[in-house]
C-alpha cells in the first residue's frame, strides 16, 4: 500500500486583528488486496480523496470572531460484498463552525455552533435495528452523525 499526500497553506493577515487562513489537501491512497492468486491495487476505503478549509478570524478589543469553513472529498466506501472491482464513493460534504470568545483577564468565555448547516450521514449502520443479524454493518461510517451543536466554555490562562 502506499499514501501521496499534497497540501498547500495560505496564510494572509491584511490588517491587524484580521487572519485568513486556507489549505487544500489532495490524498491518493492506495493498498493491495489478494483473493486467491488475485491481486488488485484499490483505492483505501473511508480515506477521503481532497479536503479544503477556509478559516477567517477578526480579533478586536477583548473579543475574538472565527469561522471555518470545510469541504469533505469522496471516499470509496468498503465494499459489503466482498466484490473488489465496486467504485462506490461517498458524497462530497461541507462542515461549517463559528465561536465567539470574550477575554476577561485570564478568563475566557466562548460561545461555538459545530456543523452550522446541520450535515448528517443518512442510514450510517446497516440493519442497526438488529445488531446481531449477520446484515448488521458499522464498517461505512464516512460523514457526522450528529446534527448542529451549541455550547458554551469557559478558559482559564496560567501565563
Amino acid at each position: 500500500s502506499f499514501t501521496d499526500n499534497y497540501q498547500v497553506d495560505f496564510n494572509w493577515t491584511p490588517f491587524r486583528g484580521f487572519d485568513l487562513f486556507a489549505t487544500f489537501r489532495y490524498t491518493n491512497a492506495k493498498m493491495t488486496i489478494e483473493r486467491g492468486s488475485e491481486k488488485m491495487l484499490v483505492e483505501r476505503p473511508l480515506t477521503s480523496r481532497y479536503k479544503g478549509l477556509i478559516n477567517i478570524q477578526y480579533a478586536v478589543q477583548r473579543w475574538v470572531f472565527d469561522v471555518t469553513a470545510q469541504l469533505n472529498g469522496p471516499m470509496r466506501r468498503p465494499s459489503l460484498d466482498g466484490d473488489l472491482s465496486r467504485k462506490e464513493l461517498s458524497p462530497a460534504y461541507p462542515m461549517f463552525y463559528a465561536q465567539v470568545s470574550r477575554k476577561i483577564s485570564s478568563w475566557e468565555i466562548y460561545l461555538c455552533c459545530e456543523n452550522i448547516g446541520n450535515y448528517m450521514q443518512q442510514d450510517p449502520i446497516l440493519n442497526a435495528t438488529d445488531p446481531f443479524s449477520p446484515a448488521f454493518n458499522s464498517s461505512s461510517v464516512w460523514g457526522p452523525l450528529m446534527g448542529r451543536k451549541f455550547y458554551i466554555g469557559l478558559r482559564f490562562n496560567l501565563y
